[in-house]
């Protein structure tokens, strides 16, 4: 009785630092994308494709393109990675349907103080940046994409106020709700479009917090059948 309450104990802690080690990770890379780790795709970064309108982006995709070994994910992808990114990280405000299915937004602290969106930001990069030297930068980003019923977006907003003047929070939105094909042709700066490296979709590599229970799990199980037998 007392090696089986043992067992469960272990078990559930293995379990559960298992899942906390392996939620949520968007991790840099150097090369200009990150990879939403829970997926192993890899995105390109914010401020790469910034300027060019979503058609030109779309037309450079194939064979001796600019973007060649790229394309465009689908809406499932970009919620996928947008709520692994900011989702369940204890934000002041986590709101995965916001005005709607899939209408993510979260937003927290912000500021002198930063978020606990910051390190995410710096991982992804950013389009756009507003107020600069004055103490009170704003880093500002939209991504197209395809969505449910023509180009959606994704935003993020990342307030420095390194002064404290004043207190924005940090804010990020999925928006897929209404079409903006009108927008296919436009340049700017602060919107991008998203792209997915067409190598990484078929990773199946399974995380070193996962495997680390597998085998935990293992060794558990034998130790468990070993003292059946001596009893």
């Amino acid at each position: 009785m007392i090696f089986k309450s043992v067992n469960v104990i272990l078990v559930s802690f293995v379990l559960l630092t298992s899942s906390i080690a392996s939620a949520g990770l968007i991790v840099d890379t150097a090369n200009d994308s990150f990879i939403d780790t829970t997926t192993s795709i890899e995105w390109m970064d914010f401020g790469i494709n910034n300027g060019e309108s979503f058609n030109f982006v779309a037309s450079q995709l194939g064979t001796g393109g600019k973007y060649f070994n790229w394309m465009l994910p689908t809406k499932e992808q970009v919620y996928a990675m947008w709520a692994t990114a900011f989702l369940n990280l204890g934000a002041d405000v986590e709101e995965p349907n916001n005005t709607g299915t899939g209408q993510l937004y979260a937003s927290d602290g912000g500021g002198v103080f930063g978020s606990v969106f910051t390190n995410i930001f710096q991982s992804m990069g950013y389009n756009s940046t507003y107020s600069q030297n004055t103490g009170n930068e704003l880093y500002q980003s939209l991504g197209w994409f395809v969505g449910t019923d023509g180009l959606s977006y994704v935003s993020s907003n990342q307030y420095s106020d390194r002064i404290g003047i004043g207190f924005s929070p940090d804010n990020v939105t999925l928006y897929d709700s209404v079409n903006y094909d009108a927008n296919k042709n436009y340049n700017n700066n602060t919107y991008s479009t998203l792209l997915i490296k067409k190598d990484t979709l078929n990773s199946t590599t399974v995380s070193e917090p996962t495997t680390l229970a597998i085998f935990a799990l293992a060794i558990m199980g034998l130790a468990s059948r070993r003292y059946k037998r001596k009893g």
